[in-house]
């Protein structure tokens, strides 16, 4: 599971939610799991490459709204229950579309020093050597 997974222990999970996580694990490789009041249980699987280049794209459009964007690409990244969940929780909760994003982003690969280190900041050209 990811990172983010760690940070609710097992003891949180029921026996059926357990099995449930293994599943959707085996299913998308990197899953990310949230417990969201009056909500659930709610897991997130990372984007497809098509889908992460169409969420940039519309980004990128100022004819789109960007919330919408975001929104939309949350919604595609539901593995449980279901994105329908998605536009309920945000009327509840605003707010929790930021940590869902930022969730989906770093199940992509972004945001994840572990997984990718920018180098240009600290490389230097080694001194020629006579």
């Amino acid at each position: 599971m990811a990172d983010d997974a760690e940070d609710l222990a097992p003891a949180e999970f029921t026996k059926e939610e357990l099995t449930l996580l293994g599943e959707l694990e085996k299913k998308h490789k990197r899953i990310t799991p949230f417990r969201i009041e009056g909500f659930g249980l709610i897991v997130l699987k990372p984007p497809t490459r098509k889908r992460w280049g169409q969420f940039q794209k519309d980004a990128g459009n100022e004819l789109h709204d960007a919330q919408l964007t975001e929104q939309a690409l949350v919604q595609d990244c539901v593995a449980h229950p279901d994105a329908t969940v998605i536009p309920r929780i945000l009327d509840e909760y605003p707010v929790a579309l930021t940590e869902l994003s930022q969730a989906v982003a770093k199940l992509g690969g972004g945001n994840n020093k572990d997984l990718v280190r920018n180098l240009g900041k600290d490389w230097k050209r080694p001194a020629a050597t006579t």
